[in-house]
């Protein structure tokens, strides 16, 4: 936009232009950057029984002016097995084939990976005159925010076996009772 503020007295021999303007190239801020999740997996012994539980997760994007929640999946807990009465099982029975029984339990494994939330936000602006005389001014951010998430399987396994020994029993010997001679 051209602002003509030029002086056309007699007096006067000058013209002095103004211009204000944007600048068409704003220098960009960034984001932040964000470290490569590497994803560990671990996998236990057969242990006692388990339940996932999944929690939501949330990061958090920092504008200019505001904050802003940014839903990022569910990462999974760990809690006790809670059988069907309301209690705490620790190992499931169940019968084995030529009697006795199989105890099972749960083997877990946990997948675990960083997440992430990055961004950035920009305002510039600037003036100037036909003298070379200008000016800019600006503000930026930018964030970034990880998380570790986890992602739980059980897997049902045999803790161990109880099979109760077979006791031979041996029958007392049978008394030898004589009939009397007839």
């Amino acid at each position: 936009m051209q602002v003509d503020a030029a002086d056309r007295s007699v007096t006067s021999n000058s013209y002095v232009s103004k211009t204000i303007f944007v600048p068409a190239i704003v220098p960009p801020t960034p984001p932040s950057s964000l470290a490569v999740g590497n994803i560990v997996k671990e996998t236990s012994a057969c242990g006692p029984l388990q339940h996932v539980v999944k929690r939501p997760v949330a990061g958090t994007f920092i504008g200019l002016f505001s904050e802003s929640k940014v839903d990022q999946g569910y990462t999974d807990e760990l809690e006790s097995y809670v059988g069907p009465n309301g209690e705490v099982e620790e190992y499931m029975q169940r019968p084995a084939p030529g009697g006795g029984y199989v105890l099972l339990g749960h083997q877990v494994s946990m997948y675990t990976a960083i997440i992430g939330v990055s961004g950035a936000r920009n305002l510039a602006l600037g003036g100037g005159g036909s003298q070379g005389s200008w000016g800019q001014g600006g503000t930026g951010t930018s964030s970034a925010n990880q998380q570790l998430v986890t992602t739980i399987q059980l897997r049902l396994c045999e803790v161990g076996r109880y099979v109760p020994e077979r006791v031979a029993m041996k029958a007392p010997p049978l008394p030898i009772i004589e009939r009397p001679a007839e």
